[in-house]
């Protein structure tokens, strides 16, 4: 089943969606642990970029599980970004989870073949 039909919203804004796939450049699963030990902890460190991820209006945020699975994670709005003048993040995020399809968030994993960098 394709994840538009059980998250109509995602076809119906389907031009202003950024696929965001979670997934350590150093440590594969470090997005996965921090969304294990608190979700807003992930939300953090998805917030923080050294490029300007974010140029739609809203993130369909997944979480690397298994080679061409993900862990659905929710769905966010780009509030904003503000460039940082130091540190390992040149750009940090603000966002907000949206209430869609928030019943499934951890419990949806989707099949998505990634194989490149940028979506």
């Amino acid at each position: 089943m394709k994840v538009k039909v059980v998250l109509p919203f995602l076809k119906e804004n389907e031009s202003d969606f950024k696929v965001h796939c979670g997934r350590g450049s150093t440590d594969t699963f470090l997005p996965l642990r921090l969304f294990l030990q608190d979700q807003s902890k992930f939300k953090i460190w998805q917030e923080e970029h050294t490029q300007k991820n974010f140029q739609r209006k809203y993130i369909l945020s997944l979480i690397y599980w298994h080679k061409d699975e993900w862990i659905f994670a929710g769905i966010y709005e780009s509030i904003s970004v503000k460039e940082t003048p130091n540190g390992p993040s040149k750009y940090r995020y603000e966002t907000k989870l949206l209430d869609v399809g928030t019943d499934l968030i951890g419990k949806m994993i989707i099949g998505f073949k990634k194989d490149f960098r940028a979506l």
